[in-house]
């Protein structure tokens, strides 16, 4: 094929949101910068060759069965278990709820006052 002309475009440069335009690209309205240029970029061209990379299936498969599997108490469970020795080393993914309640109320409450021509209300029940 002579004159034929190829380059390569990465979906990430420019970056470009999915589906964060107010009106259908089909409708070529856009209204973000981001969405600007790369309309610009594809427009100049005739055709277009989508290259994927298989191995991305693989990682796509191994982080679905981590987040199939992820269960938050299930990390709690593993650091209550570690020896206190080595609870200090280790920095939890979250507070265990019985640390969260302590640091908590270990927070003093300041009292807001309320302002002198403030409504009373009561409730009853």
């Amino acid at each position: 094929m002579t004159g034929a002309r190829f380059d390569i475009l990465d979906f990430a440069d420019p970056y470009l949101p999915v589906l964060d335009e107010p009106v259908p690209a089909s409708f070529g309205q856009y209204s973000k910068s981001h969405t600007k240029a790369w309309a610009e970029a594809v427009a100049k061209y005739d055709g277009y060759v989508f290259v994927t990379v298989d191995e991305l299936r693989l990682e796509v498969r191994s982080i679905h069965t981590f987040l199939e599997s992820y269960h938050p108490e299930r990390v709690d469970e593993i650091f209550r278990s570690l020896h206190d020795k080595r609870k200090p080393l280790v920095k939890p993914a979250r507070l265990l709820d019985a640390d969260y309640i302590k640091q908590w109320t270990s927070v003093a409450y300041e009292k807001k006052g309320f302002a002198e021509d403030a409504p009373e209300l009561e409730s009853c029940t």
